[in-house]
């Protein structure tokens, strides 16, 4: 299990050591991107408008600044990175940090963000509610309305075709969400509380960060045994992860 952990980076708190540049540091990052062109990580400062970039050699960049809310969740699809930016997404050429066009989707608060296929599933977490984009043809929707519980993070299970989902709140429970029909059905109850980031590993197994308690907990695939908890130390209110 440890092997797999060194997978994963933590949205909170980064507890590597870090070269910057100019001053630049983390505020409040929120979720890191994988970007397997060059080795690094885009990384979402969600308090100050920016998206940092953490090269191979563990120097700060800035990458894009000026967003006007967050950003929060991050996704990359090819050669653009998706930004959830307060109630829109703001789509970015990877590799130059241009602003390619925004997508005005009207959201309240865009949190947690995963591809399937040629679509993008967006979680409000204000409006309780999961919007999804089309990529080809440049249009969205709301999938998913009037949530129960308050969404967060959000993934793409590509073994069973369905998107899994992670709550705020006490005991918070996972959903899973057909990708055929909307259906929200729970996969399991929890004692976590407060459920930000969920990642799945190439076996399958689900980690899924929560503020309380601090720590990554780990499930099983068909979240029938119980979870494991992951070890890794020093953690502080976790956020998407990767």
């Amino acid at each position: 299990m440890n092997q797999l952990l060194k997978q994963f980076l933590l949205g909170l708190p980064f507890t590597f050591a870090v070269t910057t540049s100019f001053g630049q540091s983390f505020n409040t990052p929120e979720s890191v991107e994988y970007y397997p062109t060059d080795s690094s990580y885009f990384v979402a400062n969600a308090s100050s408008g920016e998206i940092f970039k953490l090269t191979a050699n563990n120097a700060l960049e800035y990458f894009v600044d000026g967003l006007p809310a967050g950003p929060h969740g991050l996704e990359l699809v090819g050669d653009t990175l998706y930004a959830c930016t307060g109630g829109s997404v703001h789509a970015i050429n990877a590799a130059t940090g241009e602003i390619l066009f925004v997508i005005p989707i009207g959201g309240s608060f865009l949190n947690g963000i995963t591809q399937a296929g040629n679509q993008l599933f967006i979680t409000d977490f204000s409006a309780k509610k999961i919007i999804t984009y089309r990529i080809a043809s440049n249009t969205f929707n709301t999938f998913v309305d009037g949530l129960l519980k308050t969404p967060n993070g959000i993934i793409y299970d590509s073994i069973d075709n369905k998107l899994v989902l992670v709550n705020w709140g006490g005991s918070a429970p996972i959903n899973a969400i057909s990708l055929i029909d909307s259906t929200v059905t729970e996969l399991t109850t929890t004692s976590l509380n407060n459920c930000d980031g969920i990642a799945m590993d190439c076996e399958g197994n689900f980690y899924v960060a929560s503020w309380s308690p601090q720590r990554i907990s780990v499930f099983d695939h068909s979240f029938t045994a119980e979870p494991l908890t992951a070890d890794v130390t020093g953690i502080l209110n976790a956020a998407d992860i990767y």
